[in-house]
Order: C-alpha cells, then structure tokens, then sequence
C-alpha cells in the first residue's frame, strides 16, 4: 500500500493509525516496524490485544 500511495517503501516521518488487530495476526504493527512509520493500532478487546501482545 505504501508503494501504491506514495510511491516509496520508506515511511520515516509517518504515522499510520487502524482500528483493531482482528484476524491480521498483528502484521499491521510489523509492517509500521519494517517500514519504519509510527503505527497506533487501537484494539478494543482485552482478549485480542493481550494475545498479540504475548506473541
């Protein structure tokens, strides 16, 4: 997507925010990590939040 959008794989000096981890098996946080943005992922569900946490 960042490609897509903004034509670089490199996002330093981004922030990148989503709603919930669901069933991404929190690769939305890794891909902030690799691409080097600033992610905020807000997770409702106790449950859900405290299983990516733990992997």
């Amino acid at each position: 997507a960042a490609q897509k959008k903004f034509n670089t794989n490199d996002l330093r000096g981004k922030v990148f925010v989503s709603s919930g981890l669901g069933g991404m098996s929190g690769a939305q946080p890794k891909a902030c990590q690799l691409l080097g943005c600033v992610g905020v992922i807000a997770e409702v569900s106790e449950e859900a939040a405290r299983k990516r946490y733990n992997q």
